[in-house]
């Protein structure tokens, strides 16, 4: 009885493993479909604009060269203010792909140095001279992370420059570095084998507010006045990807603070092509 039993639930196990994939693979192509949707909604949103501006700029132009009063100056105005649309057309179309494609984690032989690789990454766009102050420590004890320093480039230029929108006239970025304690490894639900890197990144703007918190992360949530609401998305695919995670737990009117833990040796993937 035990024998028929155990076959009858590895047939059931065989029926229904099939079903369950095919139900899996339906919910991401839905899943897939609405982001294309979203991703066109945005597109269309963000190309109007610029477009628009251009039109109406060539067409002023045009006008005023049909009546002999173009000048050298004004031309010159024209052709800067389209060339600052199309990179901006260019920006949203660089964004979309990468989104659509999921980003590209490579593991590097030699280990990253995480204090250098983030000032360089976030100084250019937090300058002293502007009134930022950047302050990057770690902590003696924190793993070696062999992660691609384009990678962790792009993390910390998206959290840079979304906290020079938060502090647009200065303030004081700070991220701070050490080893992941074991019970925070085991809070974000990540492989317990391998060891991590947990960052604390802080900024001393207004904060996210608590309506705002639980979209923060999630694609095409953004303010399309300012931007196409992928790039945190992009950040929190990619450290998952890679094995780890990113969090937001900073408290509104105290500023904006991000949980990121990081893998000493993380997965690699190659970009969708």
């Amino acid at each position: 009885t035990l024998f028929r039993s155990r076959n009858a639930v590895k047939d059931f196990v065989g029926m229904i493993g099939p079903i369950v994939k095919i139900d899996r693979l339906l919910a991401d192509l839905e899943k897939a479909q609405q982001q294309l949707k979203m991703a066109a909604r945005t597109a269309v949103h963000q190309v109007n604009n610029p477009n628009y501006a251009t039109q109406l700029l060539v067409s002023t132009w045009l006008k005023k060269y049909s009546d002999g009063k173009a000048t050298l100056v004004s031309s010159s105005a024209v052709m800067k203010s389209i060339s600052e649309n199309s990179t901006r057309i260019a920006k949203l179309a660089e964004r979309l792909r990468r989104f659509l494609k999921g980003p590209e984690i490579i593991a590097s032989p030699q280990a990253v140095d995480l204090e250098v690789v983030i000032q360089q990454a976030v100084e250019p766009l937090l300058p002293q001279g502007e009134g930022y102050v950047v302050k990057v420590a770690a902590e003696s004890g924190t793993p070696a992370v062999h992660v691609d320093r384009s990678v962790l480039a792009e993390i910390f230029g998206e959290l840079a420059a979304n906290a020079r929108k938060a502090m647009p006239g200065g303030g004081q970025f700070t991220v701070s570095i050490r080893r992941a304690s074991q019970t925070e490894i085991l809070n974000e639900n990540l492989a317990e084998a391998n060891e991590y890197a947990r960052l604390e990144v802080s900024d001393t703007g207004p904060g996210i507010k608590p309506e705002k918190k639980m979209w923060i992360f999630e694609p095409f949530h953004g303010d399309l006045s300012e931007g196409t609401g992928l790039g945190l998305s992009v950040l929190r695919d990619t450290l998952t990807i890679m094995g780890g995670a990113a969090r937001e737990v900073g408290e509104h009117g105290r500023g904006a603070r991000f949980l990121l833990t990081i893998p000493a040796n993380p997965r690699e993937r190659k970009e969708r092509v």
